[in-house]
């Protein structure tokens, strides 16, 4: 098994913050996700030790001095940038991640302004990672088994994203659903008989707005984390998205 510790100091003697998230998923392993990511070699070194096989994770936004562009093949998203791309104009090269589901083109950062994260809003398969997103880093490890890894058609460095691309991502920017249309994610903690609830109506609405499910047990491990007294039980937390995210598969099948 590859040993990810060199791999996530390498990034943060670049510049770049880390932290480790689940050995072949994407569930941060801190307590505030990719807010608690550091350069610091020998904060990156503790995380590791204690989690030698963790994936790497990579904050997006002004943190990192990047923003990526999400390809999900499996969701029609080479579709959707190929339509993109005949009505805009190509993307150039840029530096380039394989995943298991797709790619992911990293973009330098645009010098002022924030950059949104978006989920399918530039046509499906098609997400943003920008400000308070992050991305799983080569040579981590897919829950498919598949390793992230540098695509053969990655540039040297990042290139600064064609305007059309960010005038689309910044004119997709306003929120499918406010904060306070998601029961008990904000005011009081949530105390033992509410906290099940409470957590299914919230992964309910951020499926049905179009969060992917990897991202909605990550955010749902940080909630319990967080808001949860006490947290509940890892395994617990997991059932619940599941079975929210079989409802709505369910939901958006019958829709068809």
């Amino acid at each position: 098994m590859t040993q990810m510790i060199p791999h996530a100091l390498a990034y943060a003697q670049e510049g770049k913050p880390v932290f480790p998230c689940a050995a072949r998923g994407k569930v941060p392993l801190t307590p505030h996700g990719h807010k608690d990511a550091s350069a610091d070699p020998d904060t990156v070194r503790a995380w590791w030790a204690r989690h030698p096989d963790a994936n790497i994770g990579l904050p997006t936004g002004a943190s990192s001095g990047f923003f990526a562009l999400d390809v999900d093949c499996d969701a029609g998203g080479e579709e959707s940038l190929r339509t993109l791309e005949a009505r805009h104009g190509a993307l150039p090269p840029s530096t380039e991640v394989i995943t298991g589901a797709g790619r992911h083109v990293w973009f330098a950062m645009p010098p002022h302004g924030v950059l949104p994260c978006s989920v399918g809003r530039l046509g499906p398969g098609l997400d943003v990672r920008g400000d308070g997103g992050y991305v799983i880093a080569p040579p981590s490890v897919h829950p498919s088994g598949k390793v992230y890894a540098w695509s053969v058609d990655s540039a040297d460095g990042l290139a600064p994203a064609p305007a059309w691309l960010l005038a689309l991502i910044q004119a997709q920017s306003t929120p499918t659903a406010s904060a306070q249309d998601w029961p008990g994610l904000l005011g009081s903690p949530l105390h033992e008989g509410a906290r099940n609830a409470s957590l299914a109506r919230i992964m309910g609405k951020m499926l049905r707005v179009g969060l992917p499910p990897y991202d909605a047990l990550a955010f749902a491990h940080w909630f319990n984390a967080q808001r949860c007294v006490p947290p509940m039980d890892g395994a617990e937390v997991t059932q619940i998205v599941n079975s929210i995210a079989g409802r709505e598969l369910q939901r958006r099948r019958a829709r068809a």
